[in-house]
């Protein structure tokens, strides 16, 4: 479900924050109707760990997790206040281009587009942050990722 992948991203940063002398604060604001959804299994981390890996700066890092319900869709929000990226790295990492981003990604994108026919939605400014949304429609029948 959507909040056992919550509770593990949590986890995940608790470790992190070890790493980084607790410069790391995680927020979640996850609307109880999106808690039960199935997602695909660590569909979230990747995300949160990238944010934290190439956002982290010498101040705080604010990384808050959002879900909330709109229409058929849950909407996954993922947003930092860490360095951020510039137009032309944005664009390589959602076309997908090799070499650019890491397996974590380039397997959310692929996941996205083979269970839902969807895709990462990123947003950054350099200096500003990054947030990163996915939606992920909500529907009944079993996925081939849950027979995994």
């Amino acid at each position: 479900s959507l909040l056992e992948e919550v509770d593990m991203v949590a986890a995940f940063v608790r470790i992190e924050n070890e790493r980084y002398d607790h410069r790391i604060v995680f927020e979640e604001n996850i609307e109880e109707e999106c808690k039960k959804v199935q997602i695909p299994p660590l569909l979230l981390q990747p995300i949160v760990e990238n944010a934290i890996k190439h956002g982290m700066t010498e101040e705080q890092l604010k990384v808050r997790l959002t879900a909330q319900k709109k229409g058929n869709k849950v909407v996954v929000e993922i947003r930092d206040n860490g360095k951020g990226m510039g137009m032309d790295q944005v664009h390589k990492i959602t076309s997908n281009q090799k070499g650019v981003t890491g397996v974590g990604l380039r397997n959310i994108s692929y996941r996205l587009k083979k269970c839902y026919k969807t895709a990462l939605n990123i947003e950054s400014s350099v200096g500003k942050g990054t947030i990163v949304r996915v939606e992920i429609p909500i529907r009944r029948e079993v996925k081939k990722w849950e027979r995994l």
